[in-house]
Formats: C-alpha cells, sequence, structure tokens
C-alpha cells in the first residue's frame, strides 16, 4: 500500500520553532514559538514570548531564556497568549531556532493572522494608560456611510486603518491620505469601492482585509511587485473577476509567506439580487446549508409583506400588529434553529436577525415618511416574546 500523503506548510515550519519579526509599534524585535501543527486543518499553534530587542535576534542564545507572555490587561489574568493561526509563516517572521515546545496543552484560541509582537505591544499600551484601539496613533476606526477623518487625527501617524460603512469609497484617496498603512481592513455592506489599484501604492502593507465591497475588476488586483510585503489577505463578498485575479496573483505566495482567504467571489448579478436581502451573508457562512439559507431568506420575504401590511392598515393598530409580527419572526427562527440540530444562531446571528427585522421596518416607514418609534419596540418586544435565541 502506498504511504499516506502528509500535509506540510507551505514555508518550513514545525513544532519548537521560534521565530522572530520586526514589530514597528514596539520598535524592537518580537518572538514566538510554534508549540504544535495541526495537519488536518493546517493550523499552527503559536505561543507569545516574552521578548523583545532592538539587536536583531541570530540564534536562540540571543533570546536567553525563553518565557511564555502572560497577559494581564483587560480580563486575561495572567493568562499565556497562545493561539492557533493559519499555518502560513507570514513572510515578516524568520525562524532561528528550534527547542522543546514551552507549552505541551495545545491553546483554546483561533485567530487569523500571527501578530507577533501585538500582544506585548498592547500590554505595553496597557501598562501606559493606553489600551484602546483609538488610544494609539498609529490606528484609527472609520465609521460611518461617509470617509469624515477626525480633525485631531495626524494621517502620517496612521498605519492600520478600520474603515466600517463607508458607502462610496475612492481607494486613490484614501491612498494619498494614508500612505504608510501596513493594515486596512474595509467592511462595507454592497459598498463601491472605485480606483482600487490605488492601493499597490501602499508599498508597505503587511495585511488586507476587504468585505462587502463592489465595482473592482480584475485589472484593479492588488500585485506581488505593488505590495511585496502583504502576508495576510482575507477578501468575503466581492467581485468573482477581483477575487479570481487575487487567486492568481497571491496563491503562488504561500510558499513565500503570504496567506489568501477568498469567500463570496460574487457574480454581477448577485447585488441587484441581495440589495434588500439583510441575511445575504448567511449563503456562505460555514454551517448553514442550503436549505437552512433559503427557509431564512422566505421568513425575511414573509416579515417583510406582514410589516408593509401592518404600516398600510389603521394607525391605530400599527403598534399591537407589529408585536405578532415579531413574536412569528421570533417562532419561525426559533423553528429554523432547532431545525439544523447543531445550533445555527449564536451572537453574530441574533445581532443580525435583530438588525435585519428593525431594518425591514425602517425602510418601509422611510419610504412611507413615518415615525416608527413606538411601533419600533412594538416589534422587538414580540420577537423577545419568543424568541429561545
Amino acid at each position: 500500500m502506498a504511504p499516506l500523503l502528509t500535509k506540510n506548510p507551505p514555508r518550513p515550519l514545525a513544532p519548537g520553532d521560534v521565530v522572530v519579526t520586526w514589530h514597528a509599534d514596539l520598535g524592537e524585535w518580537a518572538a514566538a514559538q510554534v508549540t504544535s501543527l495541526d495537519a488536518k486543518n493546517e493550523l499552527a499553534d503559536v505561543l507569545d514570548l516574552d521578548w523583545s530587542s532592538t539587536t536583531r535576534p541570530e540564534t536562540l542564545t540571543d533570546l536567553g531564556v525563553l518565557r511564555p507572555l502572560a497577559r494581564q490587561a483587560g480580563s486575561w489574568n495572567g493568562r499565556r497568549s497562545h493561539c492557533y493561526y493559519p499555518w502560513v509563516l507570514p513572510r515578516s517572521c524568520t525562524v532561528i531556532g528550534t527547542t522543546t515546545p514551552l507549552i505541551a496543552s495545545p491553546s483554546q484560541s483561533y485567530g487569523l493572522g500571527w501578530g507577533v509582537g501585538d500582544a506585548l505591544h498592547r500590554e505595553r499600551l496597557a501598562a501606559s494608560g493606553r489600551a484602546h484601539w483609538d488610544d494609539d496613533p498609529a490606528q484609527l476606526s472609520i465609521r460611518g456611510t461617509e470617509l469624515r477623518i477626525p480633525d485631531d487625527v495626524d494621517t502620517s501617524t496612521v498605519r492600520r486603518l478600520l474603515v466600517t460603512g463607508v458607502e462610496h469609497l475612492d481607494a486613490a484617496a484614501l491612498a494619498d491620505t494614508f500612505p504608510d498603512l501596513t493594515e486596512l481592513r474595509l467592511h462595507g455592506k454592497l459598498s463601491e469601492l472605485t480606483n482600487a489599484v490605488a492601493l499597490n501604492r501602499l508599498t508597505g502593507l503587511r495585511e488586507l482585509s476587504i468585505t462587502g465591497y463592489f465595482g473592482m475588476t480584475a485589472a484593479d488586483h492588488v500585485t506581488v511587485a505593488g505590495t511585496p510585503e502583504l502576508e495576510h489577505i482575507d477578501l468575503h463578498n466581492v467581485p468573482r473577476e477581483y477575487a479570481t485575479a487575487m487567486r492568481r496573483a497571491w496563491r503562488p505566495e504561500a510558499a513565500n509567506g503570504t496567506y489568501l482567504s477568498v469567500s463570496g467571489a460574487r457574480g454581477p448579478d448577485w447585488v441587484t439580487e441581495n440589495k434588500d436581502n439583510p441575511l445575504r451573508d448567511w449563503d456562505t457562512r460555514p454551517g448553514v446549508s442550503k436549505r437552512t439559507y433559503q427557509k431564512s431568506v422566505a421568513q425575511i420575504g414573509k416579515t417583510r409583506d406582514q410589516i408593509l401590511a401592518a404600516l398600510d392598515g389603521a394607525p391605530g393598530d400599527r403598534a399591537k400588529t407589529l408585536e405578532r409580527v415579531g413574536s412569528e419572526y421570533g417562532e419561525a427562527f426559533n423553528a429554523i434553529d432547532e431545525a439544523t440540530r447543531a445550533g445555527l444562531i449564536m451572537t453574530q446571528e441574533r445581532e443580525e436577525l435583530y438588525d435585519a427585522v428593525v431594518g425591514l421596518l425602517d425602510a418601509a416607514a422611510a419610504d412611507r415618511g413615518l415615525d416608527v418609534t413606538a411601533e419600533r419596540q412594538a416589534l422587538i418586544d414580540g420577537v423577545d416574546a419568543t424568541r429561545d435565541w
């Protein structure tokens, strides 16, 4: 019998390996140890080390006695910074030696990007009284339908940028405003990204995440030549031709240290068909079967019709009618959740279901020029009276 093929990480990596990388925010080198590999799920268990230095280490001896980083800030209470990540060793990381893993037991946490040195940086921020994302001048979060930059922000210091909800985003303007980004996360809702090819101007970019943005073509894709330091790419709900071009360019780069995740690559008609579907993300979500998705979308359509009928009815009956609508909505998703057996509705799905039903009411009311403040609460009360999720 032929031997079973064994999968290996794209870049050489083994349990016990100690990796180092330069961390710009620390202004020092940081280190971590791979404690184990999960070949089935292609994951590496990574333990942050309590070490940093302005001098690049060449061997394990340069690190002295290896110690796990014990987190103290927030609710960590001394727990070790230990987490599973995709087993693509980032291109910015270098293995300098191997020794017995400091921890034998597997971690219970999962993450997307290695971020060697991030935990140590956060601990030092907390110690200095700046523990929140927006308290760090290197980080900026912008939320809203437009890209409004606070007057007190020095854009030249921003290296990590999160943009949420901006409906029309010009990548060229973004690259001009924040030229030194190392991390960019764009989270839209069927939003438009223009001049996306301009992201290639961000030559120091290491992490890129784009969710829910459209308007990009194959010619707009980020290239290896333009962003040679890019080591983590996460794309979800983006145009299919853009996703295909990104796969073609970056899949071979796994061997050089770039992790790529693409889900929800959409055809040209998908945006039009799903514009009014608040649960559109469920169609590619792990654990959501095609049948469950179809039943959920059908229920949204039924609830929308019921809300429209309630608003078109007698004004004095709206609150009572909408409370019944909410009750039926809660019961319907109880049944959908129960039918999955494994349980579909967790914290994220619960929030999405609330946002969906309230969004249906607010959209219908806006079309009719109605103030539905009282009716909105009645709808929510109805949901709360029956839901098990």
